[in-house]
């Protein structure tokens, strides 16, 4: 009509159901050819499966209609197995990252499809590991990008690989695809805002209301048609390097604007300085060199350095001026740590 805009339905193109299924059907999901390879088709019997991100993500999305990046970013206390008999994810802004919105904290249950895939197992070997991250394989200390943005790179070539080439077609329409099956099956609109996280279109279903209970949002979640029946749970297989508690390998190495060694130390918290014994300093090819001193669990770093003359003499080194490259990742706490706080 003259004056109206396209209404919002049109406005994003849609992922059909038999597409969604055809991705579940793709190598990460049934039998993949390797941990660096999971994109590909193994040609053994045995059926090889990696719980990972990319593993469960999907599941998750289509399950719990959750954003992408409220998935990647949970950590492993956000999995509630012991507050009734529904395990459920609790959705709200955590160590890792923050959350949209006030009606984006919310609790939702868990479809029986994603405990049969053993995805409390999952939980129970990360957590096992030491992990506060649910998915640490999406984790990479020398990043600060969205935990999503890595999950969506290792997501589209598996999108393309089932067919799904449209533009716009990647996570986000996985949780309008829950939305709309959900609306389908005459779950309403307010019961659909509060499983996807939507705040009310008017006073009285805003402000005069509360969130449905769990076993509520359950019978919900329960008329999501199974999509995934065809997956065989698996024992729980770790990314190798995950469960062995390494640096992921598409991390880049920091890297350093002054010359000279870098010496890492992280068993050592740093105070308000560090004097190194300059006997320890290898004497540089020039006529002095500086040292830096990286901790990773560090909130003070040393402001002076000593470094090695012919003659023994100090030298201040450079202080921190803002360069990316001089901060540390604390991953515990999943932070940036700058060199002059």
């Amino acid at each position: 009509m003259k004056g109206k805009s396209k209404r919002a339905r049109n406005a994003r193109p849609k992922l059909e159901i038999d597409k969604l299924k055809a991705v579940f059907a793709t190598p990460p999901f049934n039998n993949c050819a390797g941990w660096d390879r999971l994109t590909e088709p193994s040609i053994e019997n045995v059926p090889v499966i990696f719980h990972c991100a990319l593993y469960f993500v999907p599941i998750l999305i289509y399950y719990t209609g959750c954003r992408r990046e409220e998935l990647c970013g949970l950590m492993v206390d956000d999995v509630i197995v012991d507050n009734g008999n529904i395990p459920y994810l609790h959705i709200a802004k955590n160590a890792r990252r923050r959350i949209k919105n006030d009606q984006s904290q919310r609790n939702i249950p868990l479809h029986p499809e994603v405990l049969r895939l053993n995805f409390l197992q999952y939980l129970r070997a990360i957590k096992a590991l030491g992990y506060g991250l649910l998915f640490p394989d999406l984790f990479s200390p020398s990043s600060r990008s969205p935990l999503g943005d890595r999950f969506y790179k290792e997501f589209k070539p598996i999108l393309q690989a089932a067919g799904v080439n449209e533009k716009g077609l990647g996570a986000h329409a996985v949780r309008h695809l829950f939305g709309a099956q959900l609306k389908k099956r005459m779950v309403t609109e307010e019961e659909r805002a509060d499983l996807l996280g939507h705040g009310g279109e008017s006073e009285t279903s805003e402000r005069y209301c509360e969130p449905h209970e769990v076993a509520t949002l359950m019978q919900f979640v329960m008329k999501l048609p199974v999509i995934t029946a065809d997956l065989e749970p698996q024992d729980i297989h770790l990314l190798p390097w995950v469960a062995e508690r390494q640096v992921a390998p598409f991390s880049q190495p920091s890297r350093s604007k002054s010359a000279g060694a870098t010496i890492l130390s992280r068993e050592r918290h740093l105070q308000d300085a560090v004097i190194l014994d300059v006997s320890q300093v290898t004497q540089a090819s020039s006529e002095s060199c500086s040292v830096r001193l990286i901790a990773d669990e560090a909130r003070v770093c040393a402001p002076l350095l000593y470094a090695a003359h012919s003659d023994h003499r100090a030298v201040e080194a450079p202080k921190y001026d803002g360069d990316s490259s001089q901060q540390t990742v604390n991953p515990r706490l999943g932070k940036t740590e700058g060199k002059n706080p």
